[in-house]
């Protein structure tokens, strides 16, 4: 899973040849025994498991009904953190692994291609905030997990991966990049 998603925010062509046997390999060999719920323990990998499922669409219908992606509806309040793992939705992270922040929320409806309008309009300009003075973005925290290579220079040192995440979104949000 980590090296798929790894070559996915890459931009690995999924149709190339270097993609194609290492997927059919995933395809035909992998599930999700000890890595999800155990009754998940079966299932191929691409059949999923419990949470992306439930998380995708949680995060789908709050979009379509109006939930802004770090507020609270009760207080409309910043929330903090998440309850299931304690990671901080304003603090970037690569990977996310399987933690949540604004950046992934938004490149969630990147992916999904929605048009981008006033609901996202906050969460983008967090994004954008957070760009330094060299127009990189800095990898504010680094999840525990097991990285087959090392992808950062470290916890507040410029991270390419997260950077160029926030620029994807940001010409998402712009209207002038593409929205896959």
């Amino acid at each position: 899973m980590h090296v798929l998603s790894l070559l996915r925010e890459m931009s690995l062509d999924p149709a190339s040849d270097d993609a194609r046997p290492a997927v059919r390999l995933v395809r035909d060999r992998v599930t999700w025994q000890g890595c999800g719920p155990p009754e998940a323990d079966g299932n191929p990998f691409f059949a999923g498991e419990v949470e992306p499922c439930i998380n995708g669409q949680v995060g789908a219908v709050g979009a379509y009904f109006g939930r802004r992606l770090f507020r609270r509806k009760s207080t409309s309040g910043v929330i903090g953190r998440d309850r299931k793992g304690g990671a901080a939705w304003t603090r970037f992270a690569f990977p996310t692994w399987w933690h949540y922040d604004v950046l992934r929320g938004l490149e969630h409806l990147r992916r999904a291609g929605v048009a981008p309008d006033e609901r996202v309009a906050e969460a983008v300009d967090l994004v954008v905030s957070k760009r330094n003075d060299n127009d990189k973005w800095l990898l504010d925290t680094q999840y525990v997990g097991k990285m087959p290579i090392e992808t950062n220079e470290g916890e507040g040192r410029p991270s390419r991966w997260i950077t160029l995440r926030a620029l994807r979104v940001f010409e998402w949000y712009s209207g002038r990049g593409p929205r896959s």
